[in-house]
């Protein structure tokens, strides 16, 4: 579940990421204030509402030239205050955390396949099919056909 989770996330942060360098999503939340996607990063504004009156209330849409920003910025301007986070951040994240799971499950089938310890590679030969690893306890798992 875990390996695809974050494979999952990681495509959709990959094609948000991609995606945001031409488009622009704006999301007026009344009790949170203004988020956006633009230019390969997330961003969210915040300050008193009074700078926030007149502002779109629905999401926007809008398109533009192919840009993105790969730094994170800090808006102060007066009152208000922004953070603009780039979404390849988390996307690296769960490209790392997909990667390791899917090493991790790759070694286990594996190590299963040639009669091994799935979590320490013990060399099961001669061992009872459901006897425990002598080296690390672990229950043993039978190879995938």
């Amino acid at each position: 579940i875990i390996l695809w989770s974050a494979a999952s996330i990681s495509v959709l942060l990959a094609v948000v990421w991609v995606g945001s360098g031409w488009w622009t999503v704006g999301v007026f939340l009344p009790d949170a204030g203004p988020f956006s996607i633009s230019e390969g990063r997330i961003g969210y504004i915040w300050g008193p509402d009074r700078y926030f009156e007149g502002m779109y209330r629905d999401a926007t849409i809008e398109r533009g030239p192919f840009y993105l920003t790969w730094r994170v910025n800090w808006k102060l301007s007066g009152q208000l205050r922004g953070i603009f986070i780039p979404l390849w951040a988390p996307l690296g994240i769960s490209a790392a955390v997909t990667a390791l799971v899917w090493r991790q499950e790759t070694l286990a089938r594996r190590r299963a396949k040639h009669n091994q310890c799935p979590t320490c590679g013990y060399d099961r030969s001669g061992l009872a099919p459901n006897a425990p690893c002598p080296e690390c306890n672990a229950p043993h798992a039978l190879p995938a056909n």
